[in-house]
């Protein structure tokens, strides 16, 4: 598909003629509220000094491209010619049909295959859109007066293709809309950090209180078909400031257990691509709070095996790996080949004082668009190996990773499997607890119990993990965490009763240890006057699970004989 086709190249002379005349607005006197210029600079091409190809800057009413090339003449309001030697442009629409508050969109090209006749932009061109930092939608509201300090850098290719996307974004929700076709890396949880020019289609519509169909064309332009992980976005503005910020939701094709399912467009129309609300973007709480420091285990990574710096509110570990997103307060891709980073916190709710559990991820199999954690990534988690706390404390300004006391290991190996231990809780023996006690539950591979009569453990062979209100529970499931020590070996795919992580000896078998730490004084940590009970055998000794297999409830297993270690 041309831009504008050969047959419609006298229509279009005539309108881009016109339209540089009035876009020049010289000689006519004006009031200042109804002169309307816009002007800004050009980021070109490397080589288009080296060329005749002009540099032509379009006003419109629409990005459409089929628009644009059948109805030129209601499509565009201003035409003009760039300086490549400036890199800049101006373009007057005082005489023009444009009004102050009206929306219009704004673009560069470079025409290479110019023939002396009107320019325009055709495959094998280069082409950019200008769109205002921190908005998605590249429509430009005029304002009286000068319109300027735009910045269009021309660094996508133009290509001959119609493709398009449509379904439904879902919900009651209502409200302004902007739906995203994005084809680039996702290197944060802040939206308003995607890069333009890996968007290849937007569009906006007005959401009423039900399901509602949509389209978005994938503009022509960086990128061929068939265009590979594509990730559709729905960002409902529910304040109507025309930018993601807080308060705003955000909704994404989804399959199966994803968080949002890249898809791959070719040419044509691809459908049924139906768009959930699923996430939140919180009211900033004005603190400045940030991370700063060095990738856990300084190897090298690269965008094929991406890391990412996480941070959640979650209060264990369990959760970060059975629903990362729902605690999630912020994610940062650390460019590849770089080792330090510094991740600004302050666009989210967490103010000083709150804890959070801090996690890096390195993304082994990754496909493009969001972080997930699948069989083969590696993971690790700031924690604290002597009080065996694995929540961090943030502080007003910068926070460093880890903080002293701590470690940061990126050690342990993700695996996909479903399995989880059964237990119940008796306290008879335990003293006494207040509101704000809790119980952390946790199973400790054996190898990482040193002395359990003294609770000298190592918590990187954390096999389990639960926090919750203090009380009695008579039956309660512990899943097994899908990420594990390196150092021990797990059978991904064994059956039961075959073992899914190694046990110890063979007519005694063991493979782990179950306990519980009442937290009397709800800190998250071991300290003070805490209790340690644990999961015993006859003689209420403690007693090691013979073996976890691949399968839900084994147990149950009870938690009783709580004493201070």
């Amino acid at each position: 598909m041309l831009f504008f086709k050969p047959r419609k190249r006298a229509l279009f002379a005539v309108c881009c003629i016109f339209a540089i005349i009035c876009g020049c607005g010289q000689g006519s006197e004006v009031s200042e509220d109804r002169e309307i210029v816009i002007s800004g600079t050009l980021g070109l091409p490397d080589d288009a000094m080296e060329t005749d190809a002009p540099v032509m800057v379009a006003v419109t009413r629409t990005m459409d491209p089929e628009a644009i090339r059948t109805r030129p003449d209601q499509a565009i309001i201003a035409y003009v010619a760039a300086s490549k030697q400036a890199a800049d442009f101006r373009v007057d629409l005082t005489d023009t049909a444009a009004r102050a508050g009206d929306e219009v969109f704004v673009f560069g090209f470079l025409d290479r295959n110019y023939d002396g006749d009107v320019p325009y932009p055709d495959s094998g061109d280069e082409i950019g859109i200008y769109v205002k930092e921190g908005q998605l939608d590249p429509a430009l509201t005029l304002r009286a007066g000068g319109n300027a300090g735009l910045h269009i850098d021309i660094n996508r290719r133009v290509y001959d293709y119609k493709a398009a996307i449509s379904g439904q974004v879902l919900g009651d929700s209502s409200g302004p809309v902007t739906l995203v076709a994005y084809a680039g890396p996702i290197t944060s949880s802040d939206f308003t950090s995607l890069d333009y020019s890996q968007v290849m289609g937007v569009t906006t519509m007005d959401k009423p209180d039900q399901p509602a169909e949509y389209r978005i064309d994938i503009m022509p332009y960086g990128k061929h078909v068939p265009i590979e992980n594509v990730q559709l976005f729905a960002i409902l503005d529910q304040n109507r400031s025309q930018s993601v910020d807080g308060g705003d939701r955000i909704g994404f094709f989804a399959q199966g257990d994803d968080f949002s399912t890249p898809i791959t467009v070719p040419a044509g129309r691809v459908g049924d691509i139906d768009l959930e609300f699923k996430f939140g973007v919180p009211e900033p709480s004005g603190y400045d709070i940030s991370l700063t420091g060095q990738v856990p285990d300084l190897k090298p990574h690269d965008a094929e095996h991406p890391l990412y710096i996480t941070v959640f509110d979650a209060q264990s570990p369990g959760d970060v790996l059975e629903n990362p997103y729902a605690g999630l307060k912020y994610f940062y891709q650390v460019p590849p080949e770089e080792y330090n980073y510094t991740i600004d916190l302050s666009k989210t709710d967490l103010c000083p004082g709150d804890e959070v559990m801090v996690a890096a991820l390195r993304d082994n199999d990754f496909t493009g668009g969001f972080p997930q954690l699948s069989s083969g990534d590696k993971l690790g988690l700031v924690q604290n190996p002597e009080d065996y706390r694995m929540t961090m404390e943030l502080t007003h300004g910068v926070n460093p990773v880890p903080p002293g006391g701590y470690e940061f290991p990126l050690n342990k190996n993700v695996y996909e499997y479903e399995a989880s231990l059964a237990y119940s809780v008796d306290l008879s023996e335990a003293g006494d607890y207040g509101a704000k006690s809790r119980l952390i539950v946790l199973a400790i591979h054996v190898n990482g119990v040193d002395d359990l009569s003294s609770f000298n453990i190592d918590i990187n062979y954390l096999l389990a993990a639960d926090i919750l209100p203090v009380q009695e529970y008579e039956i309660r499931e512990l899943p097994v965490l899908t990420a594990i020590y390196e150092g021990l070996e797990v059978y991904e795919d064994a059956n039961p009763p075959d073992p899914l992580i190694e046990s110890v000896g063979t007519f005694t078998e063991r493979t782990a240890y179950l306990v519980a730490v009442l937290d009397k004084d709800g800190n998250g940590q071991m300290d003070g006057n805490d209790e340690v009970g644990y999961h015993a055998g006859i003689l209420g000794l403690p007693k090691a699970i013979s073996r976890i297999t691949r399968e839900t409830n084994q147990g149950p297993y009870e938690i009783a004989h709580f004493s201070e270690p």
